[in-house]
């Protein structure tokens, strides 16, 4: 060997290029993968199996989806499901895989997607990045005009279910896996968090903080107005729980057939008598990534509400949300009828905080994306200009 050539160094290629899937494909024998879509940070996979590798040990000729694997051990080839998803991270760094990995752990396949496997380092994985390896979870998203009322319904008893796993300290959910058990009510600054998102905003797009400066101003009055419901100053302390973190349309799958689709102008709470009959069928959540232990209204102040633009936010009253919030508080007293009940009132107040910041977030990433008028072409209308303009009517 010449002393003057260096060893060729394996170089993985784009995460969504066809040279990836036969990478893939090399790592699970016996699988043709597709990719399924990519987003920021993540592209997914789906790996059926090829054609003389369809007949599977698995009952009922199960469905699985791939995303990374949790514990480290490859499944045989031959006990492979039917079908899974790999899901895998674009890029390097701290791995946000590791928070999903651990939430999906603590839910063990209980209204989310079953974890498989988990590869945590380029270094351990076998195509050269970090993956997921989960249960393929049948269903579509609905664009947030067909949602009705019974969708939302269903929406908000799924919420409650997944809010039972408690017990962790504030943070990610990676972190709570040891953590010694936390008291289910804690307190914190939601001030204090819109203040340290503003200075990552100011360090890395000044311009977009100056560009918004009277919205952001009145939503940090908004925040300040909700603060001492985290406090415990009003009201009782936030409840803590695992929370998807990022419960928008767009995280969301639907069994088909699903519920029939409506105009938005239905998209209304049921009545006393009709949450008794109402039949829609539990969505899926999918894509846990941001998952965390936080304040409950976390999740419950991203899907739906007054301030709405893009494919995430389903259009609503704030009269109809907190009558939907009703319908959540009634469900968490029904799964656990032991525990404190939560309040309402003050549970709306949390709600109207985090939905400011939430939505103010949003507004800048937004501003700071170069890819605003893509995402517009692509939905019809610019989800910058109508998040602005419900943004600012609302918090006027």
């Amino acid at each position: 060997m010449n002393p003057h050539t260096q060893p060729s160094r394996t170089v993985t290629p784009p995460p969504t290029s066809p040279e990836f899937a036969r990478t893939i494909a090399a790592a699970f024998p016996g699988t043709a993968p597709s990719l399924l879509g990519a987003g920021e940070a993540f592209a997914a996979w789906l790996l059926a199996p090829t054609p003389r590798n369809q007949t599977t040990n698995q009952p009922n000729n199960q469905t699985t989806t791939a995303r990374a694997p949790y514990p480290s051990a490859s499944p045989s080839p031959g006990n492979r499901p039917t079908r899974q998803v790999l899901r895998v991270q674009a890029g390097e760094g701290r791995c946000p895989l590791t928070a999903e990995a651990a939430a999906l752990k603590l839910l063990d396949g209980k209204g989310a997607p079953a974890l498989h496997e988990y590869r945590e380092t380029s270094a351990t994985s076998e195509i050269g990045l970090p993956y997921l390896l989960l249960d393929y979870v049948p269903g579509r998203v609905l664009p947030p005009q067909s949602w009705n009322r019974e969708m939302l319904t269903a929406y908000m008893r799924m919420l409650a279910a997944l809010h039972r796993v408690s017990g962790a300290p504030r943070g990610g959910a990676d972190a709570a896996i040891g953590a010694p058990p936390a008291p289910e009510r804690q307190p914190y600054s939601l001030a204090a968090a819109f203040a340290a998102s503003l200075t990552y905003w100011e360090s890395t797009h000044p311009q977009v903080v100056q560009e918004n400066a009277p919205i952001i101003s009145t939503a940090k009055r908004v925040i300040a107005g909700s603060e001492p419901y985290f406090t415990g100053e009003r009201g009782p302390l936030p409840r803590i729980a695992l929370c998807h973190g990022d419960a928008c349309t767009t995280n969301v799958l639907w069994p088909d057939p699903a519920p029939a689709e409506t105009t938005l102008s239905s998209a209304s709470v049921p009545n006393q008598a009709e949450r008794a009959t109402t039949s829609a069928p539990i969505p899926a959540l999918i894509d846990f990534e941001w998952a965390m232990f936080d304040d409950v209204a976390r999740d419950l102040a991203i899907l739906a509400g007054p301030v709405h633009g893009g494919p995430w936010y389903v259009p609503l009253p704030w009269e109809s949300l907190a009558e939907l919030v009703g319908i959540y508080v009634a469900e968490c007293r029904r799964l656990r009828p032991d525990d404190e009940p939560e309040d309402t009132a003050a549970l709306m107040a949390r709600i109207r905080g985090r939905l400011a910041l939430e939505r103010t977030d949003m507004l800048l990433h937004l501003s700071a994306k170069a890819e605003v008028d893509a995402i517009s072409k692509e939905n019809g209308g610019s989800p910058l200009a109508t998040l602005r303009q419900t943004l600012t009517h609302w918090l006027g």
